[in-house]
């Protein structure tokens, strides 16, 4: 059951549960995913056979969820949205007004106002938002960026410089501690194969 609850809390069937104290500066509420597909995988995995599909019961609730959800009305077409191509709210920087289900105004006048990469005294902004995994190039030489203090932009010291996405030290550690885990059940299923039947 706190598979299936950790699941719908993640999709906003309690949004109000996101205003709390503490928990309206959460970046990602979809972050609460992993824990609910542990705890079913870890339901299914030690329940007896009948029960072990049980825990996937919960996804066509999932999906009547999705589908019945009511969008925000703020007033802002499509052909905005796909004009400006602003971020949802749960991309956004932690922090400040913005609602659950409707687009950023903030998000909107930074688009608008950010449309191509801005160079001035010596620093460069680019028209996306700061991330830890953007790697900056100039010249061949990897330049250290950071969030433009206004915008939350994604700045750095340079001029026509490239930019690509590169897994961070923390995501090159849970891959490795991912595939050391992998190899440790594959290994144990190896050993009960070959151990001699009782």
């Amino acid at each position: 059951m706190g598979g299936v609850a950790c699941g719908l809390i993640a999709v906003g069937i309690l949004p109000a549960m996101w205003a709390l104290p503490g928990l309206e500066l959460a970046q990602f509420p979809f972050r609460l995913l992993p824990i609910a597909e542990f705890a079913l995988a870890t339901a299914a995995a030690f329940a007896p056979w009948g029960l072990a599909l049980l825990p996937l019961a919960w996804i066509p609730l999932l999906w009547a969820v999705l589908a019945t959800s009511v969008v925000g009305n703020e007033g802002v077409s499509i052909a905005v949205l796909q004009q400006l191509h602003p971020d949802v709210p749960e991309n956004l920087p932690p922090g400040g007004p913005r609602l659950y289900t409707s687009p950023s105004r903030w998000a909107l006048g930074v688009a608008q106002s950010h449309r191509a990469r801005q160079f001035a005294k010596g620093t460069t902004i680019e028209p996306i938002f700061y991330f830890p995994a953007w790697e900056i190039r100039c010249g061949g030489r990897q330049v250290a960026s950071f969030a433009d203090p206004p915008t939350g932009l994604l700045a750095y010291r340079g001029k026509d410089c490239v930019r690509r996405l590169v897994r961070t030290g923390p995501e090159r550690a849970g891959a490795m501690i991912s595939a050391l885990a992998l190899l440790i059940i594959l290994l144990s299923l190896l050993r009960r194969r070959s151990a001699p039947a009782q």
